[in-house]
């Protein structure tokens, strides 16, 4: 534990030394993005519930597929206002949109109109992105290298309290009130973001600076990753196959919980205290086992060891305990689990060998590309064939090349070097 004090404190100190204004800036930063990931729990495991009710497990890689389209579009909208107004009010207007979205959204579904079910779902999956994406961006451009790499682990933990702390309080309401009044405090706490990250004003003249000086806004990804192409695309490769993996493992679980859990109040309870669960398991991690492994390890051994511990997981929960709901819960907390946290870290840090401009490109291949379509391709392949048989075989397949890609990563890598 003394390595992760040790940082905290060094977190700590860094932000007491910054001008008043920044300071104040910063923390209301991590509050709203405390708050925006209190309410996705709440939000995520409501429009699930009633999605299963209402189409069922089976119907969630079509879903996801549509949730994909809506993102891009979305992201593209809110690239072209952010040009045109304050990163503070297209916050407020994504959150108040969204406000709104959810609240009338689950009156037209109570009226019965149920495929209401499927745009909750897909706001869900999009507004969540968008808030993230606003924050961090806002981050990123006001801050330098030094300071980011102390202050991303405490902003971490911002975000895995809140969204262990949304999980509890969904399972919580659960034994008060109904499934859309649960909905409604979800979204009044996307507003209350809102009003934090007002409060990040200050921070804007930097943020327009940081703008006119990024040299690789009119690169080409493609072009800008010359002399390091087979490493990059190792790296997309990588990220597309955790795709496939993470989402067999989601629609396993999926399958496997709407099956027993019938009820939906029940579902949403359940959905809560499993929210609540991946969240502590990123947090433990971040926490205790980052600091001692990225430093005392190599990243080789790291990416590899990997796709090892889902193999292991997958065996016990997935083949073993496959009709059992803990078992199979068990797992999909190890899948979100370590995604969130060990792999997200060990990603990362993929990209520092590159020089910036090869950085630029690959991140923007691997992040928003290569993140997108693998969920895409996944998606479409279980919309066609939903037998067992295929998820297992093809879960196998994408394990095990998970594995061959990590291997062969770091081959190029050190050609590279």
């Amino acid at each position: 534990m003394i390595k992760p004090v040790e940082h905290f404190l060094t977190a700590i100190k860094d932000i007491k030394e910054l001008p008043p204004t920044k300071k104040s800036g910063i923390i209301f930063l991590s509050i709203t993005y405390f708050l925006a990931l209190l309410s996705y729990p709440i939000l995520r495991s409501t429009t699930t519930s009633i999605f299963f009710k209402n189409y069922g497990a089976k119907n969630s890689p079509q879903v996801w597929l549509y949730s994909i389209v809506a993102l891009t579009i979305f992201v593209a909208i809110s690239n072209l206002l952010q040009k045109k107004i304050t990163i503070q009010i297209l916050y407020f207007i994504t959150a108040l949109f969204s406000f709104m979205f959810f609240i009338v959204g689950e009156k037209l579904l109570s009226s019965g109109i149920e495929i209401w079910a499927y745009f909750l779902y897909i706001w869900k999956e999009s507004y969540i992105i968008l808030l993230l994406h606003q924050a961090i961006g806002l981050f990123n451009a006001t801050t330098n290298l030094s300071f980011a790499k102390s202050y991303y682990g405490i902003l971490g933990v911002f975000g895995s309290v809140g969204g262990i702390l949304g999980g509890l309080l969904t399972s919580s309401l659960t034994n008060y009130i109904g499934i859309g009044s649960i909905i409604y405090v979800g979204a009044g706490i996307i507003m209350l973001s809102a009003v934090t990250f007002f409060a990040t004003v200050n921070l804007n003249s930097e943020q327009e600076s940081s703008e006119k000086n990024d040299e690789f806004k009119n690169v080409s990804p493609i072009s800008s990753i010359r002399g390091a192409s087979k490493y990059v695309f190792s790296i997309v490769l990588l990220v597309m196959i955790t795709q496939f993996v993470i989402n067999l493992g989601n629609y396993k679980f999926n399958l496997v919980f709407a099956d027993i859990v019938q009820d939906n109040l029940l579902r949403t309870k359940y959905l809560g205290y499993i929210f609540t669960s991946i969240n502590t398991v990123a947090l433990l991690i971040q926490l205790i086992l980052l600091p001692p492994l990225l430093k005392g390890i190599s990243l080789r051994t790291i990416h590899i060891t990997i796709p090892l511990i889902y193999s292991v997981s997958t065996i016990l929960g997935f083949g073993i305990g496959a009709t059992m709901l803990l078992p199979v819960a068990v797992t999909f907390i190890i899948y979100k689990g370590f995604d969130y946290s060990l792999f997200a870290a060990a990603k990362e840090l993929l990209y520092f060998p590159l020089t910036p401009k090869q950085r630029y490109g690959a991140k923007y291949l691997a992040d928003m590309i290569s993140y997108r379509l693998g969920k895409a391709l996944i998606s479409i392949a279980l919309i066609f064939f939903t037998t067992t048989q295929f998820v297992n075989i093809t879960l196998a397949i994408s394990l095990i090349a998970w594995f061959i890609v990590a291997w062969a990563l770091f081959v190029f890598l050190k050609r590279k070097l």
